[in-house]
This record gives structure tokens, sequence and C-alpha cells, in this order.
């Protein structure tokens, strides 16, 4: 009886002396747990992408920075990430700071610091049908409108859909169609309402990336 009560004690100081994970929840959608992440250093260039979540750990509460990698990577698995995006070590009152994974591996831990990652999901590809040969170098941003600009005259570059049935908030699918459009080097996208959808389906959303006309040129 006694060895049990030591032993439930052990566990409740070994607990208290665990380092918690911060998370600051992105979506209100709840992900199942995923079995693996990937570890990034960079963003994905390859593949599309978004945050569920933002998470840290104190790193002055483990002994190699490693370990608070691990930490992390597990917690981004219980949200049901597919990757965990480092970040960098956030020091009190001061900003993120970029880290490189390989060196912080053999590095020690420093009090006060935490050990920031954003846990994310990869994306589906959208629907992509283009309207023109034109091709163009991909923004820097793109202006997202509810309806067709009368005051600007523009070409329509591309359509792009994608099914919100698939675990995603419309605020992540627009990302999705927002970066595509980005990437097709599109001024504006605009967000088709329902009455302009052909097939009128409901749970797909839908955009077409435009490019306003310059005088010197697409006449």
């Amino acid at each position: 009886m006694k060895k049990a009560i030591f032993l439930l004690v052990l566990v409740s100081i070994l607990a208290a002396c665990a380092p918690s994970v911060v998370v600051t929840r992105l979506t209100p959608t709840i992900y199942p747990p995923t079995d693996h992440v990937d570890i990034l250093q960079t963003k994905p260039t390859d593949r599309k992408y978004f945050a569920i979540a933002g998470v840290g750990v104190e790193l002055g509460k483990v002994k190699e920075a490693y370990q608070a990698i691990q930490i992390l990577g597990k917690a981004a698995q219980e949200l049901g990430a597919d990757a965990l995006l480092l970040l960098g070590v956030k020091e009190i009152g001061q900003t993120v700071t970029l880290i490189n994974y390989g060196s912080w591996q053999a590095g020690r831990a420093y009090p006060d610091s935490y050990l920031m990652g954003a846990a994310i999901k990869y994306a589906p590809e959208p629907f992509v049908v283009r309207y023109t040969s034109f091709t163009f170098p991909p923004t820097s941003s793109v202006e997202v409108l509810a309806a067709r600009p009368a005051s600007r005259e523009y070409i329509e570059l591309a359509e792009i859909s994608l099914s919100l049935r698939i675990g995603l908030t419309p605020e992540n699918v627009l990302f999705i169609l927002y970066e595509e459009a980005r990437k097709l080097g599109a001024d504006a996208l605009i967000i088709l309402s329902e009455k302009e959808k052909l097939d009128v389906n409901i749970g797909i959303m839908m955009g077409v990336a435009i490019k306003y006309k310059q005088p010197e040129h697409l006449h």
C-alpha cells in the first residue's frame, strides 16, 4: 500500500515537472490525431499547407533542445497535424529568431526561452481551369473581391475551386484559393456567389483569378 502511494506521488511530481506546451488554436476544426509529423525548418514550397495551431515549449525545463522538438512534435500529432514547422526561439520580450535544427539538436537549452512552432496540415490541390495562355510571375498579394470590379478592366486568368467537404474550414479553403491565384500572377480573386456557379454546388468554394489590364499591354 505504501509502495503504491509512493509511486502515485512520484508520478504526480514528474507530471508537475514535465514541460507544458502552450497551444494557440488557429481554427475551430478538430482533427483526429496523426501517428507521424514531418519536422520542417522552412516553409514547404512543394505543396500547399495551412496552420492549425501555434505551439511553444519552455526550453529551460528540458535538458536538450531536441527534447523540446520532440515534445512539440508530439503536441502537433495530438492536434492532427501533418508537420511541425519550427519557427525559432523566442526570448522573453524578444521577437522570434530562426534557428538551425541540426545545431540546436546538439546544443544546450537556455532558461526563459521558448521554442516555437506551427502545427500545419498539408492541403489538397484545388481544381484549376485556365482561361488564357498568358503567363505571369507570382504576385506578392492578391485582392479578394466579393463581386466583379466595375471600375477597372481585367482579364480572367483561371477558375479555381475546392470542396468544403474535406475537413477544411471556409477560411482554410479561401487561403488555398488565394495562394493558387497568387501563384498564377493574379491581382485579384473574385469569389463567385452561388448564383454564378454553373452547377450551384453547395459545399464548393469557387473563385476567378483576374489580372488588371495595363495601358501598355493586354489589349
